[in-house]
């Protein structure tokens, strides 16, 4: 039977001589090898199943589910192995499209920041289920918030990381020292995954405001920017704020200049 050395039968299968190996070492194909030389060489019956084992592979076998089909598996082994897999792409599929539509509604909001900054819109602020995670710069670990979190991530959720400036009105709009930062969804978002509104998770309805878009530097300039951006426009077109001031952070990026955070807010007029 004629025999191939292991360049030969990568440049056949297209495959790299690495991969040859490593399957040889997990127990797939036992090639001879040359004692003088140290060559390995390959004949026909190797080939066939290394071709097995690339087509397998293909399936999304993993080298132990292929080391089992070609050396133990009977039709029955192999029919259920087949489900498992097909079992396991399918729920991988809805991960990516969860995954894809989370994407999606980050780029779509990412695509139109630009014209949006700096402009005030007069609208119907968002209903949110709210969930406090740090009052001014003291963090809350405890039983209630990491549950909350970890359940979103698990669900694969779009949630928001969120501020909310509590009771702002004209008068105190330059001293606001007290806020909170932590997480929030939309009520239906939150009820269509099982997440009960109630404490700690806090329902904030929506209410008239100004809708705006602002931007903010480095650490420490957040405040400033909200007040001189936002709140100070809003009392100079002669509106009276009055309640809770919250909203988003979109995206912090690095630029020359150094790092720009981009916000939206809602101010309740």
């Amino acid at each position: 039977m004629k025999k191939y050395k292991i360049g030969d039968v990568a440049k056949l299968l297209d495959v790299s001589t690495d991969t040859i190996r490593y399957y040889e070492k997990y127990g797939l194909i036992s090639p001879k090898k040359d004692k003088d030389s140290n060559y390995r060489y390959f004949d026909v019956w190797d080939i066939n199943f290394l071709l097995d084992s690339k087509r397998y592979k293909s399936c999304g076998f993993s080298l132990n589910d292929i080391k089992c089909i070609l050396k133990t598996d009977d039709i029955e082994a192999l029919n259920k192995r087949c489900e498992n897999k097909e079992t396991e792409i399918l729920g991988k599929i809805e991960e990516l499209k969860s995954e894809l539509e989370i994407l999606r509604d980050f780029h779509s909001r990412t695509a139109e920041i630009a014209p949006k900054i700096g402009s005030f819109k007069l609208c119907d602020s968002p209903d949110m289920a709210y969930i406090c995670q740090r009052q001014n710069d003291s963090f809350d670990f405890g039983e209630n918030i990491m549950p909350f979190i970890k359940r979103l991530d698990a669900l694969a959720v779009s949630f928001a990381h969120t501020f909310m400036v509590k009771n702002v009105n004209n008068s105190n709009y330059a001293d606001l020292s007290d806020y909170t930062w932590g997480f929030s969804i939309s009520p239906d978002v939150a009820l269509s995954n099982r997440i009960e509104l109630k404490p700690p998770i806090k329902l904030i309805k929506g209410r008239k405001s100004f809708y705006s878009i602002f931007t903010a530097g480095e650490q420490g300039t957040f405040m400033e920017s909200l007040q001189n951006k936002v709140l100070k426009p809003i009392i100079e077109y002669g509106y009276e704020i009055q309640g809770d001031v919250y909203g988003n952070l979109i995206v912090r990026l690095n630029e020359e200049k150094g790092m720009l955070r981009i916000f939206e807010v809602w101010v309740p007029v």
